[in-house]
């Protein structure tokens, strides 16, 4: 469930009402598969915006329009070389920055009978939002807390 929802950051909590096995190694194959989901969607989505881009303009059968300007020519200018690697070796900057954390938590509807809403209650959330900063920080889509990391080492055994 969407925990919480703030520009652009969301929580996102996965809760069962009893013990999941491999829950980790579950929630890391959802985060792993929106990784991968984003980046074909991106990646789709910027050659169709270049394709467009890159559409040269032709006249139409009557030829140019009356009246019209001349066209004009943009210089070509070539790049400098350098030294740098290039620009497709390099990292980009990711899509979307998951922070991944794991423990107990109280989830259900809390709250006067009048206004009771779902609610977690959890430091899950909090060092979530923390490691999804540092991740953001450090340009990885993803980072996790080392909670997360032994359980999915011993969930994989």
């Amino acid at each position: 469930s969407v925990d919480h929802f703030f520009g652009d950051h969301f929580l996102v909590h996965f809760n069962a009402s009893a013990r999941t096995p491999k829950h980790v190694l579950v929630g890391l194959s959802v985060v792993v598969e929106t990784v991968k989901e984003l980046k074909a969607t991106f990646v789709s989505s910027t050659k169709k915006l270049t394709a467009t881009v890159n559409t040269p303009l032709t006249e139409g059968p009557g030829g140019a329009e009356p009246n019209s300007p001349a066209p004009t020519t943009t210089p070509s200018v070539k790049p400098k070389r350098s030294n740098k690697a290039p620009l497709t070796s390099r990292r980009r900057r990711p899509i979307v920055c998951f922070g991944v954390a794991s423990c107990l938590s109280q989830c259900g509807m809390m709250g006067p009978p009048c206004m009771r809403v779902f609610t977690v209650v959890s430091q899950g959330e909090s060092q979530a939002a923390a490691v999804s900063r540092i991740a953001m920080t450090m340009e990885l889509p993803m980072l996790l807390t080392w909670r997360v990391v032994e359980v999915a080492r011993n969930e994989l055994d």
